[in-house]
């Protein structure tokens, strides 16, 4: 409900102050109509009427941030204040507010107030009006689980099976709990198997554990098969171990000997993630997997431990991932691609971030003639390896078919097919990355890989489908650059995309090639105009660009949003009051991503900019947020602003307390990236999200700031990486608590007792990156001598990255060849020097850090000259890749190429 948790008087408190007499007499008039004061509206209006247009006209064309007055009764609904603004006044019942795109009634909605949405509806309110993203008030009642108001909306006629961007009504209801709602709406017949373009209620309702839901769908009649191998009822029930659910799945009818995407059996994963009682409900009715000797319920669950074991061996699953893909790949020269599939599955349970092997398997599919497997799987592929050319090609040969299967579908009378393969290339092309090139200079221009449009340019060798219309690369083949095709040449693919996907490459464009499309073609003219809006400025705010305001101003008041992107730089108090009105247009409606960059010079002596009250009002949308040089007020904390679509969270050199920070972290329910640099107020970090993958940061270096002290883990199961963190500062962490799910750390160097604490907390750390603070003073370290064995040096840290690496203090060499002598599953430790070396200076490091006692006889220990260079200031740790965020590109050293032993 976004910020309306708090009752609308409080909220004004909040930000206005308690003396209702200083606010502005706007504020007051809407706090008038929400308590319903017919009265008080009155003779608020006559005071706003100043220009003598009448009391009626005055009400009717008042509002405060975004809301007019029927917007604000919709919390109390007094029938008297209604009647007057409907029957005296002549309000418009349907017209939205600015900031939630809420109509009247669906302010009444959301609240579950009865009478008022009875009212609305009988004065004519829509009663099947929707709003962005096609949700309807059937929608908003499910989601809210107002019982009575769905009743009543079905009662009117309402359209049950209502499709939306988050699905139907029904579907919505099952993910967010609310059991009572399901059972009305599948009691009216609603459809238990329409959802979204990918999931059925079912699987949402698993997805969320919703086992009462879940139940009641089964008994309504859903489908237990599922939509395929990444989204099956009995795979999901079975990993999260819902006994009850997988009961009530098997009793449906529910194929136990389903595989999911790598190859696992629901068994397989009820003995890995459930319990003995899960694997026991499904032994009878699953088929002996070959690999079992022992087929009892014992047995399976050996097995399984068994292959967790074989699988922390890395000898074992390179070996094994090597043999299974050079079988797919013989199998695949023989077009025998079923089996090559099998192969590729296979090899993705040895090593599911394998990128190759799921390109390969889409390749698979997509000659099997599936092109929804190969489309998925392509889309992994392009989460795992987000620039990789060919992940991009294989998601565009897998929407082309899909597209070829339905052009033939529409000469066979049926358009379903075409309509939902679209809908679910929109909804994925949503997360693409952001495209980083040019303007597009003619009709045939094909744009960069993220857009997944173009397929084909250069003539390399292809080999032809009699199912497509496209080539198709083989299986180990790069795909074709991208270059301009002259006007003899091939057809303009670009042209012959829908105007939708045509305004989704817009969007993606910078602003000035955005804008530029138009002189492409005529039937690009509109484009622009009718693509959301990607506005970033890259040249600062400062009194030297006197037409930058300007500028920004007309595009805002010329485009009709909405906005994708809004990016500024500021560095001049002169423009404060003009990006409040910025951020106040109708052009930012639904933003998606919002960046306020500070001065590259700013620091925290520097004057704060306090952030506007409108900036607020983009949080339901925000996907990426980046605040810098700014100043939040603490207010925020009691607001209650919530931010359900964040992902990505920057807080760059801002003023922020600790409760404010801990409020604003709490509402954001789809976090996955934080990363906070140089911040100033707070010295307490806690850390509890459901969602969270990567935290980055680092503290200030400035006398004037106050650093960050302590940092609690409450509750992140799915938290991967940390970094970086300054251990010395770190005095109150709790070093009892174990982190299971972080595999990435970054430290700055102290001494190595404060590392060796760090590495306790980390039992399943893989990659440790650290740096060598020159600047720093060390505390001599201890002879380590382990009373008992740290967990990640004796199964898990596999590399080990020194950055600034002096090798003539003795401190350094020691806490290198720490790691060399005591890193048992060690398979690399690069080491970077801040200075050139000669090859002599190499062979004693080599004597120095006994390379050749090393523990772990596989490990490879490379040194090489490079530049003084840090981490954290290379770029956005949200640019990181998951999989090895130490992937850097790096000068080295001109003089020399290093030596590696």
């Amino acid at each position: 409900m976004g910020t309306r948790a708090l009752p609308l008087p409080c909220q004004f408190e909040l930000l206005l102050g308690e003396d209702r007499d200083r606010w502005p007499p706007e504020a007051r008039f809407i706090e008038a109509a929400h308590r319903g004061d017919v009265r008080g509206i009155k003779e608020i209006a006559k005071e706003l009427d100043v220009h003598g247009h009448g009391i009626p006209v005055t009400v009717a064309s008042t509002s405060y941030m975004g809301m007019n007055a029927l917007h604000a009764a919709g919390g109390r609904g007094r029938l008297p204040t209604y009647e007057y603004l409907v029957e005296e006044v002549k309000m418009d019942i349907n017209k939205p507010d600015t900031s939630q795109d809420y109509s009247p009634v669906e302010h009444a909605v959301t609240y579950g107030n009865l009478p008022a949405v009875r009212y609305l509806l009988d004065q004519g309110a829509d009663v099947h009006q929707q709003r962005s993203g096609n949700i309807s008030l059937l929608h908003s009642a499910a989601a809210h689980g107002h019982c009575e108001i769905v009743k009543y909306l079905l009662s009117r006629g309402v359209d049950i099976d209502a499709q939306s961007i988050i699905g139907t009504p029904l579907a919505f209801a099952a993910q967010k709990g609310h059991a009572t709602v399901v059972k009305i709406l599948l009691q009216h017949n609603a459809d238990p198997n329409k959802g979204t373009c990918i999931l059925g209620p079912l699987d949402m309702a698993l997805h969320k554990s919703n086992v009462s839901c879940a139940k009641l769908l089964i008994q309504g009649g859903a489908n237990v098969s599922g939509a395929g191998p990444c989204y099956n009822p009995l795979i999901t029930a079975a990993e999260k171990g819902l006994t009850e659910a997988i009961k009530c799945l098997l009793e449906a009818g529910a194929n136990p000997n389903v595989l999911d995407q790598f190859g696992r059996l629901p068994i397989e994963l009820a003995a890995e993630y459930g319990t003995r009682e899960d694997v026991e409900m499904l032994f009878p009715s699953t088929l002996p997997i070959s690999t079992v000797t022992n087929w009892s319920v014992d047995g399976i669950v050996s097995h399984v431990k068994m292959e967790i074991k074989q699988l922390e061996d890395d000898n074992f699953v390179q070996t094994r991932a090597s043999d299974l893909k050079q079988q797919g790949d013989e199998a695949f020269k023989k077009q025998d691609y079923l089996n090559a599939s099998v192969f590729y599955t296979q090899a993705l349970k040895m090593d599911n971030f394998d990128a190759k092997l799921l390109s390969n398997r889409s390749l698979c599919w997509l000659r099997m003639g599936n092109g929804e497997r190969a489309f998925g799987d392509a889309h992994e592929c392009i989460a795992l390896c987000p620039k990789w050319a060919k992940a991009h090609y294989r998601l565009g040969a897998a929407f082309m078919f899909m597209e070829a299967a339905c052009e033939f579908g529409e000469i066979m009378c049926s358009q379903n097919r075409k309509a939902a393969s679209r809908r679910r290339f929109f909804a994925y092309v949503e997360g693409l990355a952001p495209v980083q090139g040019g303007a597009l200079g003619g009709v045939n221009k094909v744009p960069a890989p993220a857009t997944v449009t173009a397929v084909e340019a250069t003539p390399v060798p292809l080999q032809a489908s009699n199912k497509c219309k496209f080539p198709i690369i083989d299986v180990d083949q790069d795909p074709p650059g991208s270059r301009d095709v002259d006007d003899a040449g091939s057809v303009d693919h670009i042209g012959r995309l829908p105007d939708a996907v045509l305004c989704s490459i817009v969007s993606l464009l910078p602003t000035k090639e955005g804008a530029r499309t138009q002189v492409i073609s005529r039937r690009w003219r509109p484009l622009w105009h009718s693509a959301p809006l990607n506005l970033v400025v890259d040249q600062e705010l400062n009194s030297n660009n006197h037409n930058l305001g300007d500028l920004i101003s007309k595009i805002l008041s010329v485009h009709p949003g909405p906005a994708r992107r809004f990016s500024l730089c500021l560095s001049s108090s002169k423009y404060h009051g003009k990006i409040k009105g910025w951020l106040s247009s109708q052009a930012l409606d639904k933003l998606q991503e919002f960046e306020l960059i500070p001065k590259h010079w700013f620091d925290v002596r520097d004057t704060f900019y306090l952030l506007p009250l409108s900036v607020y009002r983009l949080a339901p949308t925000l996907r990426v947020a980046k605040f810098g040089g700014c100043r939040f007020s603490d207010w925020i904390v009691k607001l209650s602003l919530k931010f359900p679509c964040l992902k990505q969270l920057t807080l760059d050199r801002v003023a922020i307390s600790e409760d404010a920070l801990q409020s604003m972290l709490s509402d954001c329910y789809a976090l996955e990236s934080l990363e906070l640099k140089k911040n100033s107020v707070f010295r307490r970090l806690c850390i509890s999200s459901q969602t969270l993958k990567s935290v980055g940061f680092c503290t200030n270096w400035f006398k004037e700031s106050v650093p960050l002290q302590e940092l609690v883990i409450e509750d992140a199961p799915c938290l991967e990486r940390l970094l970086p963190l300054v251990p010395q500062n770190m005095i109150a962490i709790d070093l009892t608590t174990k982190m299971h799910s972080v595999r990435v750390l970054v430290l700055d160097y102290t001494n190595l007792d404060i590392v060796v604490n760090f590495l306790k907390c980390f039992p399943c750390l893989e990659r440790l990156h650290v740096f060598f603070q020159s600047r720093m003073s060390c505390i001599n370290p201890q002879e380590y001598d382990p009373p008992e064995p740290i967990e990640c040096l004796e199964l898990h840290l596999k590399e080990v990255l020194l950055k600034n690496y002096n090798g003539t203090i003795p401190l350094c060499i020691d806490f290198a060849k720490f790691f060399v002598l005591n890193a048992k599953v060690l398979k690399k430790m690069k080491i970077t020097l801040p200075y050139h070396r000669q090859y002599n200076w190499f062979a004693n490091q080599h004597l120095l850090l006994r390379t050749k006692d090393r523990i772990s006889q596989d490990a490879r220990i490379e040194l090489r000259c490079g530049n003084n260079v840090y981490f954290r200031d290379n770029r956005n740790t949200h640019d990181l890749s998951m999989a090895d965020p130490f992937d850097v590109p790096s000068s080295g050293c001109k003089k020399c190429s290093g030596s590696p032993f």
